[in-house]
């Protein structure tokens, strides 16, 4: 029995070294959730390129670099906003006998509007004050938001003269860069999703840098409604897509852009 006793001992050692062997490469196995994938890239050109990232690293970034943002002021109270507007902004009613915009009758729309550089607006001979009307002013951009047809985004900048969803903005979708050097800026074009751009500060004037486009894939509008946004520096946003009518769509998830 003495002699058979080194044999057992030596199949027990050998049997516990591949026990303690697989329990150890058991353990260095990362759960999906901890696996870094690397970031896609979905679009690039010479100004922008926008990665698909992971939650991981959205919620890392997040943790990290998030800084709150100020809400702009705003005013909606038409009354007021004459007063901050006198002389500026003529604000008017519809007149139902002559199918005109009239002055002389309390409304939203707008007569006449004069710029800083001198220019002027006037209804009747710029179509465009015919089919807004006033929704807000922003006294800090000094941009008079007006809501066009389908509930769309027109604003106007008092300052530069500049009009339009696509060149102004609503200031509501703006995120200022870690140095404000940039800015993410947007506006509501009237359909279901937003559209969304980036503006550079010029002497302390922000002014539109680089379009975002919507279409990054074969898919159409793979970006639709941006929330979540937060920069990293003057160079990377990070944000979060969605779309809210159609529940779990693939194209909703997390990206990063990064301006060249």
């Amino acid at each position: 029995m003495i002699k058979h006793i080194p044999i057992l001992y030596l199949l027990f050692v050998l049997l516990s070294a591949c026990q303690q062997n697989s329990k150890t490469e058991k353990s260095v196995v990362l759960k999906p959730q901890e696996q870094n994938t690397p970031d896609t890239i979905l679009f690039q050109n010479d100004t922008i390129a926008i990665y698909k990232i992971d939650s991981v690293s959205f919620f890392k970034a997040k943790g990290q670099l998030e800084v709150p943002q100020d809400t702009l002021v705003y005013y909606e109270d038409i009354d007021k906003v004459k007063g901050f507007l006198k002389n500026r902004v003529t604000f008017a009613g519809y007149n139902a006998e002559t199918d005109k915009i009239d002055s002389t009758i309390a409304g939203s729309f707008l007569s006449k509007i004069v710029f800083e550089n001198g220019d002027s607006l006037v209804a009747g001979k710029h179509d465009v004050l015919s089919e807004i009307g006033f929704w807000r002013y922003y006294p800090s951009e000094d941009i008079l938001l007006c809501e066009g047809g389908h509930s769309s985004d027109y604003p106007i900048n008092l300052k530069t003269g500049e009009m339009g969803g696509e060149v102004v903005g609503n200031p509501a979708y703006i995120v200022e860069s870690t140095n404000k050097i940039f800015r993410l800026n947007g506006w509501f074009p009237g359909q279901e999703c937003s559209d969304y751009f980036i503006q550079k500060n010029q002497s302390g004037t922000y002014f539109r840098y680089v379009g975002i486009p919507m279409d990054l894939t074969k898919a159409s509008f793979d970006l639709c409604n941006i929330s979540s946004i937060f920069w990293d520096g003057d160079q990377i946003i990070y944000f979060r897509n969605d779309f809210y009518k159609y529940g779990n769509d693939p194209r909703s998830g997390f990206f990063k852009l990064k301006i060249k």
